[in-house]
């Protein structure tokens, strides 16, 4: 949740163990000119607080997933190949499918008996994205120590 630099409040959100997370990284983006405008600064704020809003009602990992993917489509910043990789995460049996914050890189929800088929699905779209399937859980959240390496 929101807060000063340095305070975070964690709400914990029952997630199924048989989840994953199916990202495809398609190419780098540079934040900075999207997030430096005003007007860009005031609409992540608004959908932000909305998508916050919402979640806080239902607290559930779907929620939060349905929320991203509605923060994603309403931001209008994703482009062609983002919303056709979501289409194939979707088609291929992911729950849910949104762009990363803002950039070329789209993460979707699937259960591990399917992932491997959204992994494929969107390798299948092209060899030179790099995808990753990961275990959703499992960890509370909390701080961490920065690592030796940031």
């Amino acid at each position: 949740m929101p807060g000063a630099p340095g305070e975070a409040r964690f709400i914990t959100v029952d997630v199924p163990g048989d989840l994953r997370l199916v990202t495809a990284f398609v190419a780098p983006y540079d934040k900075k000119d999207a997030l430096s405008s005003p007007s860009m600064g005031e609409r992540i704020n608004s959908l932000g607080n909305k998508a916050l809003k919402s979640f806080l009602s239902d607290p559930t990992i779907d929620s939060l997933a349905s929320e991203g993917e509605r923060f994603s489509k309403n931001l209008g910043l994703e482009t062609p190949e983002v919303r056709k990789l979501m289409r194939i995460a979707k088609s291929a049996g992911a729950t849910h499918a949104s762009q990363n914050m803002i950039g070329y890189s789209v993460h979707s929800l699937a259960l591990a008996e399917t992932s491997g088929k959204v992994a494929e699905a969107l390798r299948a779209y092209s060899r030179e994205i790099r995808v990753d399937i990961f275990q959703v859980g499992g960890v509370r959240a909390g701080v961490r120590k920065p690592s030796r390496r940031s």
